[in-house]
């Protein structure tokens, strides 16, 4: 039977919409002139599922080959150019039916011309031209099912992402435990950060920011994010020998150890207000990055946070051993 893959929601959506049209003026109804309008309907609706079967497969290429995870709403959309071609093979398939069901249409015809019964529903036995025919439009219904799964799932991941970013931060589930930011020039000259490995309430999640501000906070973040990380390094250093020596011998702790680190503790503090300060100035500019790029942007936050709050953690160990200590000397001392 015609179309035989497609689901009846499928078919009543690509019925919508689809009109019968006339070719305009007079039609020859005679047998011979029933016959050249059919051949010609028959080519039209050949060549039109054709181009709709290669219209769908390509959709759900570019789907795939689509940089940013979910792609952006205007290549998700791109199924209904698809959609509206297929239309078009519905009505040409229908003008040809129209024509078979003339009374003074010759079917016979058909064999002598190498042209399919489009009023021919079976399965087997329809002769090769209707069977070609058949196959065509199993094709097309095939491609377009694949091209609405694929386009289903795109919306769902893109809802569940865009709920998951109305929540408050800290309730976002967001991992950004294998998440690359880099910067990359942009044609034009413009810079961009790209954003790998991310997934936002398990949706994979990537793509490039262009919004001109968020990048340039995004390198005064990262720049004093690096800064914050060498300091918490010396300041880790310092801790690890400082905290040695006060286990094993307390009362014998070099003051100029303890003094170091009280100043790389207090210097790493700083820096890390510094860079909880770059952080707000992004999460302020976020509600301005186009809605296709949010969930990398937010993405890019969250990871920024995640590793200034790993180095609150690890300065403030260090510093608690300088707290010890500083007491430890005042107990002795009185």
């Amino acid at each position: 039977m015609l179309f035989p893959s497609m689901t009846m929601p499928l078919l009543v959506a690509l019925m919508g919409g689809a009109s019968c049209v006339s070719t305009g003026g007079p039609r020859d109804e005679t047998p011979n002139g029933l016959l050249r309008t059919y051949h010609q309907q028959v080519e039209d609706l050949l060549r039109e599922a054709t181009s709709s079967t290669v219209c769908y497969k390509d959709y759900i290429g570019r789907l795939k080959a689509s940089k940013q995870k979910p792609p952006n709403a205007s290549l998700t959309a791109g199924i209904h150019d698809s959609d509206a071609s297929a239309r078009s093979s519905w009505v040409h398939l229908d003008n040809a039916r129209k024509t078979a069901q003339n009374p003074k249409f010759e079917r016979s015809g058909l064999v002598v011309e190498g042209l399919p019964d489009v009023l021919d529903t079976r399965g087997k036995h329809q002769g090769p031209y209707t069977e070609a025919l058949q196959r065509t439009l199993k094709h097309l219904g095939e491609a377009a099912e694949l091209a609405g799964e694929a386009h289903e799932t795109v919306q769902r991941e893109r809802a569940n992402v865009l709920d998951e970013l109305k929540k408050p931060p800290k309730d976002r589930r967001i991992d950004t435990s294998k998440a690359v930011v880099q910067m990359e020039e942009l044609d034009g000259g413009a810079r961009g950060l790209v954003v790998l490995g991310v997934a936002v309430a398990g949706v994979a999640v990537a793509g490039v920011i262009t919004y001109a501000p968020f990048v340039a906070a995004h390198v005064e973040t990262a720049q004093a994010i690096e800064e914050l990380d060498e300091a918490v390094s010396r300041t880790r250093d310092v801790g690890a020998r400082f905290a040695l020596q006060a286990r094993s011998n307390p009362h014998e702790v070099d003051i100029g150890m303890a003094v170091s680190l009280r100043d790389s503790a207090a210097h790493a503090r700083r820096l890390l207000q510094v860079a909880d300060d770059n952080i707000a100035v992004q999460d302020r500019l976020l509600p301005h990055v186009s809605d296709d790029q949010r969930a990398e942007a937010s993405a890019v936050i969250h990871d920024a946070a995640v590793q200034v709050q790993d180095a609150r953690m690890a300065i403030d160990q260090p510093r608690t051993w300088y707290l010890w200590f500083r007491n430890y000397v005042r107990s002795v001392a009185f």
